[in-house]
């Protein structure tokens, strides 16, 4: 594929490959952690408001851990585990904190710097889970792998997420009105959480269409 220009069809393609490959593991997770976000929140607007915020912050604890492991899962059930030297959840973090700072300043400064770095910085937490790289090198290869890719991956991106996203802010906005608690809180928890499997599920997809075809990242492979 480093030979040929990158299209959205192709990124959809292995999303969809990637999310069909892992269903089971990836159900469970929006399940779960829809319904115990959406009991979280009820319980932050009740009279237990503490104990929300209790869940809510083991919930976030999770879901950084649930994370991880679902792009390892997703990676070695493509064959694209590079055998590291173990899971390594603080450069984990660490590279999510720089990822959304980075992110977010460049969505601030006209909205299109944040969408460059975005598909640029797509590939980053492949190349740490994976092991093929060193939490500080993850960002210039995955600016190497994506570069010459960048636009098809906004696009693919913008199309897979933002309706998904427009659509939750509506029901949490109007949900309460209209249907109560179902609409308020479950099925934009159910909405958002497939969101956060799509966003895990791309940036495997991408490394399955640009990582192991990469002449340089191969002999890191051997």
């Amino acid at each position: 594929m480093a030979d040929k220009t990158l299209s959205p069809g192709d990124i959809f393609s292995s999303v969809s490959a990637t999310i069909a490959a892992n269903s089971q593991v990836l159900g469970l997770y929006v399940l779960f952690f829809a319904i115990a976000t959406s009991l979280a929140d009820l319980l932050t607007f009740s009279v237990v408001s503490a104990a929300g915020s209790l869940l809510q912050f083991v919930l976030t604890v999770l879901d950084f851990l649930a994370q991880y492991l679902l792009i390892e899962t997703m990676l070695k059930q493509a064959r694209l585990s590079g055998g590291g030297t173990g899971r390594r959840y603080l450069a984990f973090l660490g590279l999510s904190i720089l990822t959304s700072l980075g992110i977010a300043l460049g969505l601030l400064l006209l909205i299109i710097p944040g969408l460059i770095l975005a598909a640029r910085w797509s590939l980053v937490y492949p190349l740490l889970i994976g092991g093929y790289a060193d939490p500080m090198d993850c960002f210039a290869e995955s600016n190497r792998l994506t570069k010459e890719h960048e636009v098809p991956i906004i696009l693919a991106g913008l199309i897979l997420i933002v309706p998904l996203a427009v659509i939750i802010g509506l029901l949490f906005a109007v949900g309460s009105d209209v249907g109560g608690v179902l609409l308020s809180t479950l099925i934009p928890n159910l909405l958002l959480q497939c969101v956060s499997v799509i966003s895990l599920a791309l940036p495997v997809a991408l490394f399955a269409l640009l990582g192991p075809q990469d002449e340089q990242l191969t002999e890191v492979f051997n």
